[in-house]
């Protein structure tokens, strides 16, 4: 309430909106989702930054997993910045219908990059021949498949980006699947790369090092796996349990674990890699003394070695 007179009362109102209206199918909006989201994509946005900055200047990382992970990060940032900041802009239909089509596009393209993510561990650990994905591949299909799914949406039902609530894809009509269609068929291929992924990994971890204590070994297998799970985007899957409104669970779930996806990323990919760490204490270093990083001939001629015998 702002005032209140002889006249009547006049009332503001600020519309609730969280993460997970990405996949519902009904309205389920609390305050404390909305405040979630805010604080979740906010610290996501800030970890994807540090990660970008991270894969574009870190040298000893290059390669295709690195160009994965970086448009896989500009996806995201872009897609949180404007889910953030657009997402309840309906005050003008033009606009809104815009911004609905941006998440679209950059919320495809990211699970497109998972999709890329969980194709590149399949060859790393089961092709025996070393090949590399070529990035013109990668682009194309990165940002080729949503443009296509895009273009379909639009000509079979434009009308449906945008509502009166928010700016994502209506539930009418079913149009909404076309989001979470690619999504549920990324999910489930990725699902199945994650069994072979640990199976394989089981299985290597246990041949190159056998004097290592099988607790250890476990407890190292367990993290890293539960780590790539989220990368490659299987946290989504609660978004399908949100089906009806006694499911305030995979509510909760779905918005704390998928607002916080730039900060699973920072952390498994730049905090936990040792070179990356070793990239990080260099700056840190250089910083220190106002002059810029010394890299190491040997280390990297050494790192070039091991790469290509790998």
């Amino acid at each position: 309430m702002l005032k209140r007179d002889n006249s009547g009362v006049t009332c503001n109102c600020t519309h609730l909106t969280s993460f997970a209206v990405l996949m519902l199918l009904h309205d389920y909006e609390t305050w404390a989702l909305t405040l979630i989201t805010q604080i979740g994509l906010s610290i996501s946005i800030l970890c994807l930054v540090l990660a970008i900055i991270t894969f574009c200047f870190c040298r000893s990382i290059r390669g295709t997993r690195n160009t994965i992970h970086t448009h896989l990060c500009i996806s995201l940032l872009f897609g949180n910045c404007i889910f953030l900041f657009g997402i309840t802009a309906v005050w003008n239909q033009v606009l809104c219908r815009i911004i609905a089509a941006l998440l679209h596009a950059l919320y495809l393209c990211s699970f497109c990059w998972m999709a890329l993510e969980g194709l590149e561990l399949y060859r790393m650990l089961v092709t025996v021949f070393n090949t590399h994905l070529k990035k013109t591949y990668l682009l194309a299909v990165g940002y080729g498949t949503p443009a296509v799914i895009i273009i379909i949406s639009a000509a079979t039902y434009h009308q449906g980006y945008g509502t009166k609530k928010y700016c994502w894809l209506s539930l009418e009509n079913g149009f909404i699947w076309a989001f979470m269609g690619p999504v549920c068929v990324i999910i489930l291929v990725n699902c199945g790369i994650f069994v072979l992924t640990v199976w394989k990994l089981a299985d290597k971890m246990s041949s190159l090092s056998p004097e290592q204590g099988k607790l250890k070994r476990i407890r190292t297998l367990t993290v890293t796996s539960l780590a790539q799970l989220c990368i490659l985007g299987s946290c989504w899957v609660f978004g399908f349990f949100m089906f009806s409104s006694a499911t305030p669970f995979f509510v909760y779930a779905f918005t704390i674990l998928n607002t916080l996806q730039g900060l699973q990323i920072f952390c498994l990919h730049c905090l936990m890699h040792k070179k990356v760490r070793a990239e990080y204490k260099m700056w840190l270093c250089a910083l220190a003394h106002f002059k810029a990083p010394v890299y190491s001939e040997f280390s990297n001629t050494s790192n070039t070695q091991t790469h290509s015998k790998w």
